[in-house]
């Protein structure tokens, strides 16, 4: 064929094709011709014909022209093809598997008279089944689903993932689809049963990466080690695969030779560059622990960050969660090069996914009228996707195929609380955690003062606990009330002693006189057990600002913290209101100081923060009153 436009041809042929579905008849000099679905030697001539057309139409004729036109129609052309021609490929390799399979229990002469039509049937689905082949590997070029599919065409049955696991990750790849070739998804987090295929999908979806455009590049982040070689190899064996050169051409050119295909190809180190890529690295897959400075990369993955030995270790999470603020999720080029894709298991309502839902908008993301199992927030352009493994209508198995729904419910009948959490991708309040967020008041903005026309006192008051060891923290909590409640405005809260010297030439106690003056403290407590002296440091150094308006009382401490803690519970809830988590962030402060209450249970080794609130409580609120409100009770 020249370098010609026939996209004339291919609608005459498409006009064709939808006779015969209609079954339309015509008169043509004087003929009558019928158009018959049913005429194989007919659809088969025409859809043999459509073919070879379409793929020469996108892949010589359009793709080379690297026209947004070009684009839109090839991606048109996809349409046509997955709605219009592969219904019936597979309509027709059905019927005639059907009818062969009634045809193949005849025996004896029966049999013999049928040879014939049963060879005709074998031939024409030989031919369906080249013709399913060839127009999968043309929908698959710009659709993800198809492309997943169509990989697995030469296994067996029995190890082909996605046609048993597809209702499942079908939202996944509609909307991965999305983001790979329009960007209108700018994040996807989606978590799945252990055993669903999950990490597997990334392979899927990094490979699709690079045959849509090789000048792509991706970081994926790992928590498990083992997946870097994982990722590699598969995202390798797909490439160097003939049914991959069959979607996507360009790489037809190395006969599946990984060595001629990338020009940096380490499986060990997790790095790979396609060769004739613009990019310094094509694939960059790391460990969590491992720093990625100077990296940048379009698309990025988070896959299984939490690691189940780690689901109920709040610091754990933490640190994850640090890690994406300071380090991954500024790996992007500019805010319009900025797609991630977070996959994995929760195990906890403070592990990475539960964090990076929450971050990007979870409770104002709506039910998907299209896709089971998915919510999407149309402002920040996050889709989450939360497949369980017992529906939650019908309690049953959402993959059938590979985990049956009676094996399923004794596993949730052994462990109710790690099935919900693992298995239904719904952690529950963690036990034991009598300051979970569940259990507390928050807000979001701050009540106005009196001086703005407000209910809230222009004084504030705070408590000062003071490290014992090292491994303490300085707690600085500071309160203003309104009428009977108590708003946690600001925090200090660092592991360092009163003296330290801070770069600026000022010690921590400095900071903490600033934040006193900053936030008009009135009455302040502090407890004395490790520093005798502190009330005079502070009224000096308070005093030398030209501050005079602040109370120092002092307080000794004698009681077990655990019992002390527990004593305060019920006024904490019920008079304390603290900031809501996207109030600040993580890093910060205040961050860490709510970090270590919302974690803290009796056999907590950090009771800091807790510690201050209480001596605040006992201080300034229930001191010398009898009754602090409604008794409350939380799960232990």
């Amino acid at each position: 064929m020249s370098n010609e436009d026939y996209s004339k041809i291919l609608r005459d042929f498409s006009l064709t094709l939808d006779k015969f579905r209609k079954g339309k008849k015509e008169k043509a000099n004087g003929t009558e011709i019928v158009y018959d679905i049913n005429n194989d030697n007919a659809i088969l001539k025409l859809l043999s014909a459509m073919s070879e057309m379409y793929r020469y139409q996108i892949h010589e004729y359009l793709v080379p022209q690297e026209s947004v036109s070009g684009e839109k129609q090839i991606r048109q052309y996809v349409k046509d093809i997955i709605c219009d021609i592969l219904p019936i490929v597979e309509t027709k390799i059905r019927v005639i598997s059907q009818k062969l399979g009634t045809l193949g229990r005849l025996t004896g002469v029966r049999r013999a008279e049928k040879q014939g039509e049963i060879n005709s049937l074998e031939e024409n689905r030989k031919k369906y089944l080249l013709l399913l082949d060839d127009y999968y590997a043309l929908a698959s070029f710009r659709s993800l689903k198809h492309f997943a599919l169509y990989m697995e065409f030469d296994k067996p049955d029995s190890q082909k993932v996605w046609k048993h696991a597809m209702n499942c990750f079908d939202s996944f790849y509609f909307y991965a689809n999305s983001m790979i070739l329009d960007g209108k998804v700018r994040r996807i987090t989606k978590s799945f049963p252990v055993g669903y295929g999950k990490s597997f999908s990334d392979t899927v979806a990094i490979s699709f990466i690079f045959g849509y455009d090789i000048n792509n590049d991706v970081l994926k982040v790992v928590g498990n080690n083992k997946l870097i070689v994982d990722t590699l190899t598969g995202v390798v064996g797909a490439m160097t695969s003939t049914r991959y050169a069959k979607v996507f051409p360009y790489y037809a050119q190395f006969n599946g030779n990984k060595e001629m295909m990338f020009d940096i190809g380490k499986a060990s180190e997790g790095i790979l560059l396609i060769h004739g890529s613009v990019r310094p690295k094509s694939l960059i897959v790391v460990a969590k622990d491992t720093a990625v400075d100077g990296v940048r990369a379009k698309f990025r993955f988070y896959d299984d960050i939490t690691r189940s030995k780690d689901k109920e270790n709040v610091p754990e999470h933490e640190k994850d969660w640090a890690k994406y603020s300071d380090q991954w999720s500024k790996r992007k080029y500019d805010d319009n090069l900025d797609f991630e894709i977070a996959g994995g298991t929760r195990y906890h309502t403070e592990d990475f996914l539960s964090r990076y839902r929450e971050h990007y908008g979870e409770e104002d993301a709506v039910d998907d009228k299209k896709f089971k199992y998915t919510k999407i927030n149309e402002k920040t352009k996050f889709v989450i996707i939360s497949v369980p493994k017992l529906d939650y209508d019908t309690d049953e198995s959402t993959y059938p195929q590979k985990f049956s729904t009676e094996s399923a419910r004794l596993e949730r009948n052994r462990d109710p609380r790690t099935f919900a959490a693992m298995e239904q991708q719904q952690p529950e309040t963690p036990l034991n955690s009598p300051f979970y967020w569940d259990n507390l008041q928050t807000y979001t903005s701050l009540p106005l003062k009196k001086s703005e026309g407000g209910n809230r006192e222009d004084t504030c008051m705070a408590s000062l606990d003071l490290p014992r060891t090292g491994a303490n923290n300085i707690s600085l909590a500071i309160f203003s009330k309104c009428e009977n409640l108590y708003y946690l405005i600001d925090t200090y809260y660092e592991k360092k002693p009163l003296d330290y010297i801070l770069p600026d030439g000022r010690t921590e106690l400095d900071w903490i006189c600033d934040m006193l003056i900053k936030h008009n403290v009135t009455l302040l407590v502090v407890e004395i057990n490790t520093c005798s002296d502190i009330k005079k440091q502070i009224m000096d150094k308070l005093l030398a600002r030209g501050y005079a308006n602040c109370k120092v009382i002092e307080k000794y401490s004698v009681e077990k913290k655990e019992v002390k803690i527990m004593t305060c519970w019920t006024p904490i809830i019920n008079t304390i209101v603290f900031p809501a988590r996207k109030v600040f962030s993580l890093s910060s402060m205040t961050g860490r100081f709510m970090q270590d209450i919302i974690a803290w249970n009796d056999r907590a080794k950090i009771d800091d923060s807790i510690d201050s609130v209480c001596m605040f409580v006992q201080e300034f609120i229930t001191k010398n009153s009898l009754s602090v409100g409604k008794v409350s009770t939380f799960r232990r």
